[in-house]
């Protein structure tokens, strides 16, 4: 039953990308609450937290469209990096920012940034996957280990 797994993951280049793709998929799950408690918790109002979680998820939904055109253009190594960086960078602002009970209006301007810059890992690793495995029936059991590992990441995170 494992053996298709074992056999994607014994492929050469291939754990090493899966296993970061896990790690960089780990906050994914948590962003939208962590959002939304930070912000309730410094604004008292889940409305607010809501407006501020809506934000980050429009930002992410844009920012995965303007990453993928990146991508081709730039390569993956390039726009993840940079992505990463200021995915790190806008949330940091934003923690900071509501933690000292800044403007909702700047909240929100950061959460739209930092969901427009979350790298899009998984996105990338699904480029990747037949760069990766040459062997065609296997492909199906590596994109069955990413998707699977995905929602680990997210349950985990």
């Amino acid at each position: 039953m494992f053996r298709p797994y074992f056999v994607v993951l014994r492929t050469p280049g291939v754990a090493v990308p899966l296993a970061t793709s896990f790690l960089g998929s780990l906050p994914i799950g948590m962003l939208n609450l962590g959002i939304l408690l930070l912000i309730q918790s410094t604004t008292g109002s889940f409305t607010r937290a809501g407006a501020v979680v809506a934000a980050f998820s429009v930002g992410n939904g844009v920012g995965l469209l303007a990453q993928g055109r990146l991508i081709d253009r730039r390569g993956q190594t390039k726009v993840l990096a940079t992505t990463a960086l200021l995915c790190g960078l806008s949330l940091t602002t934003l923690t900071l920012l509501a933690t000292a009970r800044g403007p909702i209006a700047g909240i929100g301007v950061l959460a739209v940034v930092g969901g427009a810059t979350l790298p899009a890992v998984i996105t990338c690793m699904r480029v990747l996957i037949p760069e990766l495995v040459h062997v065609a029936s296997q492909r199906a059991a590596a994109y069955a280990l990413l998707g699977t590992q995905f929602q680990i990441a997210s349950i985990a995170g």
